[in-house]
């Protein structure tokens, strides 16, 4: 088409205030290195800033896009009526730089309304992200068929449930984890091969706290994010073991413990949600604490190249969406101000009415609508999401309706957060990593919700122990060695039990050792039944200990000593008596006890003498990074600077791209010159037809060439060039 013009010629001759809505929609290109027009021309027209754009788009914009592009690859030129779209979504489609008025000036673009021209340029780029071909458009994506969404069905949630939702989460989540803790310590697990705790480890520590396989793989994973946890890689066989962050908890306040939790959750790891199945989409192998060992931030998905990271950012757009459920689709900003919610102003009314809930299925086909490339957008990830902010007290359900969610005083509150510190420079994508923390004053009003810690419990005559508030970590990790949880929440219920006597003499507490401990616990000494049951479950246990240093054996008479020595079953265990009462193994504690055990001697263990071992903690080497971007208050100045440019000089990269992707456009000739490995210079002339991974490839005499861009001194017309 005759007057056909480029998108670097659309940027130098759009209106002021088009051109600066596109610079401020697209902060992802506003960098120090792409001052000039034709370098952020470049910039924008690279696959990864196509990319970005697309991912940008609702459905019905990308489904734009995508009659855009087949229409592309038959003309450069896409007459306005192959779009089959209003100017509303071609205005879209303009500002993040993916569509452009073909004609070189037209009545439309003087009068700054460029979505009203009847012919349009297209990115070349995103011919080859969208599904264009025949194989691919024989098996078309979903979001080709997505429709927009019905009016959500909204349930509300009463004050006073979601008030005792997030009271009640809060007060369980911190102690879930401590007690998941505890569990490690008492019992390590063994750290796979492949780095990670193994499936029967999970489902034992599921079984010891209570959980759902599903949950306690959460839980691990928060342990594992705030460091509570790490591998003991001093032994041949290395387990998991608390770090010393865990003591620091336990001197920690409720409400900082929960908000390190909440903080936790909003950046925790991207293939969290695929641990249970124990493979990513992508096929890769994962297990719990995976990313403790080995971090890593590679997306677990795969399709679209996304510039975000996929779960997280599917968090920090849920809660958004959450704010307002009866219009769950945040709009794209321009960039000219952060995002805020449009009731976000009423916060006050909000905490004093009812709590308007979303059904999942409504919720998902929103966020699927709004955000079609996002692959953690299905409904299976959504559930496990809301049930994980559910956990943390940011979500609650109404009675009525199960399947509904909608955000409690507190996840209200995180959400504003969230809202309004969404910097500008987020656009188009709508999300920052920065901005994925929790308000200044989120852990002291946790902690207004929360009642003390209780420091002793009341024991009972029938055996049980029961904590009148929430149990503090010190007092719960005595209990747990010598009782059994039988009722957790705000009032813990422990029951003693010959097992659990048993149990803590195994670990060489002595009788007086138990009895003394109860009585530092208990607000009402120890009643006279569970002394009892002490007494009785010590003299059953023969006074044969084995020692941890060397795996010594002790006893109480040399006679038993005589006939442990005299024992055939026992000469693996290579005994040498040093005492009338002492013998040395030449094995390890663990192997001895074993043999003893078998050979038909019970045994304690040695009281411990030193402090719980503690593995060393994980931490990834520290990241320096090196921003180039534009800050807020240059932006004008930027925008202005850009205006003003001058053309690249020859042989610029920016200006070399911008000559060849208008070559592609108008399907013209051109003529290059390019270094060779001696120093010297060639010229060829060739027909481009795509720019991709630093190369452009065309048509030379019928074949098809490639030439690396950095190797092209100039490109010129054909007419100009020499042959």
């Amino acid at each position: 088409m005759k007057g056909f013009q480029t998108f670097t010629a659309w940027l130098s001759t759009a209106p002021a205030d088009w051109f600066a809505d596109f610079v401020r929609t697209r902060r992802d290109l506003v960098r120090t290195d792409t001052a000039s027009l034709a370098r952020l021309a470049g910039s924008a027209s690279t696959r990864k800033g196509v990319a970005v754009a697309m991912e940008a788009l609702n459905a019905e914009e990308l489904q734009t896009a995508l009659r855009a592009a087949k229409a592309a690859r038959v003309d450069p030129v896409v007459p306005r009526s192959a779009l089959e779209a209003s100017s509303d979504v071609l205005d879209r489609l303009i500002l993040l730089g993916l569509l452009w008025p073909a004609q070189n000036s037209t009545e439309d673009t003087a009068a700054g309304t460029p979505g009203d021209a009847e012919f349009f340029g297209f990115q070349s780029e995103a011919i080859a992200l969208l599904p264009t071909s025949a194989a691919e458009s024989a098996r078309p994506p979903e979001w080709t068929e997505y429709s927009r969404p019905d009016e959500p069905v909204l349930t509300p949630i009463p004050k006073s449930v979601a008030l005792n939702a997030q009271a009640a989460a809060a007060g369980a989540a911190g102690g879930t984890v401590a007690a998941a803790v505890r569990a490690i310590e008492a019992d390590p697990p063994s750290q796979l091969m492949s780095g990670g705790v193994g499936k029967r480890d999970v489902q034992r520590l599921a079984s010891a706290l209570d959980l759902e396989y599903a949950q306690t793989i959460f839980v691990l994973e928060l342990c594992g994010a705030l460091n509570l946890v790490g591998v003991d890689t001093s032994s041949i066989d290395p387990v998991w073991l608390p770090t010393s962050e865990y003591d620091i908890l336990k001197r920690t306040d409720r409400g900082s413990l929960h908000a390190a939790l909440v903080r936790a959750w909003l950046h925790m790891g991207e293939d969290i949600t695929h641990i249970a199945a124990g493979h990513t989409p992508r096929g890769d192998r994962v297990h719990p604490l995976n990313s403790v060992v080995k971090p890593t931030t590679a997306n677990p998905y795969g399709g679209h190249p996304s510039a975000l990271p996929p779960v997280r950012s599917a968090r920090f757009r849920l809660l958004r969406s959450l704010l307002s459920p009866e219009v769950p689709l945040p709009q794209p900003d321009s960039g000219t101000s952060t995002g805020t919610s449009a009731d976000s102003g009423n916060s006050a009314d909000q905490k004093t009415a009812e709590t308007p809930s979303i059904r999942l299925t409504d919720l998902t086909a929103a966020l699927q609508w709004r955000y079609p490339l996002a692959p953690a957008f299905n409904r299976e990830t959504l559930a496990q999401m809301l049930s994980e902010a559910e956990f943390l007290g940011l979500v609650a359900t109404p009675l009525t309706a199960p399947d509904s969610y909608g955000l409690t005083p507190l996840g209200r509150a995180l959400a504003e957060h969230l809202n309004t510190s969404l910097p500008a420079a987020a656009q188009p994508l709508d999300y920052a990593g920065s901005a994925a923390t929790v308000p200044a004053d989120f852990a002291e009003t946790i902690g207004e919700l929360l009642p003390d810690y209780a420091e002793t419990v009341v024991i009972q005559s029938d055996l049980t122990a029961v904590a009148t508030g929430p149990v503090h970590p010190d007092l719960a990790q005595k209990l747990d060695s010598l009782a059994d949880i039988e009722t957790r929440g705000q009032g813990t219920v422990y029951r003693f039990t010959e097992k659990s006597i048993e149990r803590a003499l195994h670990t060489g507490l002595s009788r007086t050792d138990i009895v003394d401990t109860l009585r530092e616990c208990s607000s009402t000494g120890v009643p006279q039944p569970l002394e009892f049951l002490i007494d009785g479950v010590a003299s059953r246990l023969n006074r044969v200990q084995v020692a941890s240093a060397r795996g010594a054996v002790i006893v109480d008479d040399p006679d038993e000593l005589d006939a442990l020595l005299a024992d055939p079953l026992l000469i693996p265990a290579q005994l040498t008596r040093v005492a009338p009462t002492v013998a040395l193994a030449g094995i390890s504690s663990d192997r001895l006890r074993v043999l003893l055990e078998g050979a038909g001697t019970s045994t304690l263990t040695e009281a411990p003498t030193a402090q719980p071992q503690r593995a060393p903690k994980q931490t990834a080497p520290a990241v320096t990074r090196r921003t180039a971007r534009i800050a807020d208050a240059d932006l004008d100045r930027y925008i202005a600077g850009v205006r003003s440019s001058a053309e690249a000089d020859d042989g610029d990269p920016a200006s070399t791209s911008g000559i060849l992707r208008s070559a592609i456009d108008r399907q013209q000739s051109v003529a290059v010159t390019l270094a060779r490995a001696d120093g010297s210079s060639t010229t060829i002339t060739l027909t481009p037809t795509a720019i991709t991974g630093g190369r452009v490839r065309g048509i030379r005499n019928g074949s098809e060439i490639a030439a690396s861009l950095s190797r092209i001194i100039s490109v010129t017309p054909a007419e100009e060039g020499t042959q």
